[in-house]
């Protein structure tokens, strides 16, 4: 009896919707469009009219697309001394540095030492920001 009663309780309880939309909330906030996408589209399963879901969905694939995927490969777009005036923290400047218009996204990720979705937003805001451009 009580191995039953101790291996029920160290089960993890299923996750609820409030949590799954908590967890999509909190990682599109933090930049991390591929969870984020992930926890949308789990929700929108439970729920096809799910609004917030859908614009999460909607938002996170576009700036992960934007990107190009793992395999584009992104190239500077301003010349080496304007950079400075980019205002870029130590990461987003190393990530620059990686930028050479022959190195894949992927590469660049793998090379970071960051979390994926923080080298991903980086690299996304990067894009956005105009340093750099998609090649292709």
């Amino acid at each position: 009896r009580c191995a039953r009663a101790t291996s029920a309780r160290s089960r993890p309880s299923p996750a609820h919707p409030t949590d799954l939309a908590a967890e999509m909330s909190d990682r599109f906030a933090l930049g991390d469009f591929t969870g984020a996408l992930r926890a949308a589209e789990l929700l929108r399963g439970q729920d096809p009219k799910d609004v917030e879901a859908t614009q999460v969905a909607t938002v996170s694939r576009d700036r992960l697309a934007r990107l190009g995927g793992l395999e584009a490969v992104l190239d500077l777009k301003v010349a080496g001394a304007e950079v400075r005036w980019l205002g870029l923290d130590h990461r987003a400047g190393f990530l620059l540095s990686c930028v050479d218009g022959t190195t894949t996204v992927e590469e660049i990720v793998d090379v970071s030492g960051m979390p994926k979705h923080e080298a991903l937003r980086l690299l996304a805001a990067l894009l956005d920001g105009g340093a750099v451009t998609r090649i292709g």
